[in-house]
């Protein structure tokens, strides 16, 4: 037997407990309401998971749903039943819950919280729960947006999230018209990872000016290149032809870097990359006291990258690209996407 605690406008408990039965929203006195919770969930990756609903189910049999949830049990808090619903749905265990709104519905006596919650959970590791969905998937934001725009979605889920949607659909139409750089630095034709970052890149909108270290960039490090970039530095003549790479870079909105893991690291040409594009005046400058301050305009860095067994350690390869992002650019959002035991 399950029992619901009612609620008065204000979310105080009234006293009264109802049994759960068929139609039993309907006996609940007016002003009083019984607490539902949903759950909108968010990896870090930047995907949202999709579950679909039983096909037996009484309202919206058979429909993709972006959220879990369902009604509080007698005594259990907001975020308490949320948390239960959440592992029996998915098997996911979180403590990071963010209350996005609180809705009454009076004609269904409910009070619905709606929450997000952002997980790093395995994404294959997901558990149905048995009568109440048959399968899941992970969306990107776009694909959740045009999902929540759709005839198949719930109306009444869309409408607890509205606020939290409409911010979502504000930075898809923000992002769509960013300056994105892709930075491929993958030799292989049909590289892995880059796939992987194109799927990145679908979600930034699509759009991309793309630069290939491997054709584009010159390995040669001698003396007469750098003492003529410190010529250059010294008195001021940046010329954009001679230094186009690291305008490109210092200009663009968002930089996606896609590398694959190579020897603990990356290719080689990724660094004779870094090498060109470090130009003082352009993409960094010094403090009086000698520290590096970045020029760039990037707010966002990605990078991304495969390996056919296990990433031993991010430290040359991604710890080094956050490290020179941070201090040298001054991007400050800087995150990796990776697939790691392609092979095994």
């Amino acid at each position: 037997m399950e029992l619901w605690d009612l609620y008065d406008i204000d979310g105080n408990r009234t006293g009264e407990v109802i049994e759960r039965k068929p139609g039993s929203f309907k006996k609940i006195p007016d002003g009083s309401y019984h607490m539902v919770c949903d759950i909108l969930v968010q990896h870090t990756d930047g995907t949202f998971l999709l579950t679909k609903r039983h096909p037996e189910k009484d309202v919206y049999p058979g429909y993709w749903e972006a959220s879990a949830g369902g009604s509080a049990i007698a005594g259990e808090s907001p975020v308490e039943a949320a948390k239960r619903e959440l592992f029996e749905e998915t098997g996911i265990k979180s403590d990071n819950f963010e209350l996005v709104g609180v809705i009454h519905r009076c004609q269904n006596h409910g009070v619905f919280y709606s929450y997000l919650v952002v997980t790093d959970c395995a994404k294959d590791s997901i558990v149905l729960q048995e009568g109440e969905t048959t399968d899941y998937k992970w969306v990107s934001k776009k694909e959740l947006i045009e999902h929540v725009d759709s005839e198949e979605s719930i109306k009444t889920h869309n409408g607890r999230y509205k606020a939290l949607f409409n911010r979502y659909r504000a930075e898809l139409a923000s992002e769509q018209y960013q300056n994105v750089l892709l930075v491929n630095a993958c030799v292989r034709e049909e590289s892995r990872t880059r796939k992987l970052a194109e799927e990145i890149l679908k979600d930034l909108g699509g759009l991309y000016t793309e630069v290939k270290p491997q054709t584009e960039v010159s390995c040669i490090r001698n003396e007469e290149f750098i003492t003529a970039r410190t010529r250059d530095t010294a008195q001021g003549t940046l010329d954009r032809e001679k230094y186009f790479s690291a305008y490109q870079f210092a200009e663009a909105d968002v930089i996606v870097v896609a590398a694959p893991y190579w020897d603990l690291s990356f290719p080689a040409i990724l660094k004779a990359y870094f090498e060109k594009i470090n130009v003082l005046g352009i993409t960094f400058r010094y403090s009086p006291e000698g520290v590096p301050i970045g020029l760039c305009k990037a707010k966002k860095l990605i990078y991304v990258t495969t390996a056919g067994g296990p990433i031993i350690s991010d430290e040359l390869g991604f710890g080094y690209v956050k490290a020179l992002a941070e201090n040298f650019y001054g991007i400050k959002d800087v995150s990796q996407v990776k697939k790691e035991f392609l092979d095994i």
